[in-house]
């Protein structure tokens, strides 16, 4: 049996490698590096979950609603896991590439709220829309009951997987995987 469990411990590490490999096929890049462009589609999406829109590509916190419009440095760098000077790096080569703007809040100045200019909201929709042509086909290929019996599956394991890093993270008293 242990055999058994063994080739089945490496099939399950060869498929979850090839689910990393096709996640980075359908990785757009809006012809920017990958951070770059992780950081200009994270700001969208937050946008769209500070204004109540559903996201389509990753299901986030719905950020503090205010009076201002926009995302702070804050709130991406809780989002992407940067340090503060990479990521104000980060938004600093964007905005002169003329894909975010900083704005300053009116009511105290030393709030700044970054949101998408119309070329990095363009950037953004075209990649979000060759993804959904592109799932809509594997979908179309495989069959919706198939696809709905695979997604039920693969969150049963992701879900395992974060039960499982949760309880090594109480044990070793460090972090856990983001769930």
């Amino acid at each position: 049996m242990e055999n058994k469990m063994s080739e089945t411990a490496k099939k399950v590490y060869m498929v979850l490698n090839r689910f990393h490999q096709s996640q980075r096929a359908l990785r757009g890049d809006g012809g920017l590096p990958n951070v770059e462009f992780f950081i200009l589609s994270g700001i969208a999406m937050m946008l769209d979950a500070k204004s109540g829109k559903k996201c389509c590509v990753q299901v986030l916190p719905k950020a503090d609603v205010s009076e201002e419009v926009g995302i702070t440095l804050g709130e991406i760098i809780k989002v992407t896991g940067m340090s503060m000077s990479a990521a104000s790096k980060k938004i600093s080569i964007l905005e002169k590439k003329g894909l975010v703007q900083r704005n300053h809040s009116k009511t105290d100045r030393r709030n700044v709220y970054i949101t998408l200019t119309k070329k990095g909201r363009e950037i953004c929709e075209s990649d979000r829309a060759e993804k959904h042509a592109i799932i809509e086909e594997i979908i179309r290929r495989m069959g919706e009951e198939d696809m709905d019996r695979l997604l039920t599956l693969a969150n049963s394991v992701f879900d395992i997987v974060n039960e499982i890093a949760d309880e090594q993270r109480k044990i070793r008293g460090g972090e856990g995987f983001e769930k």
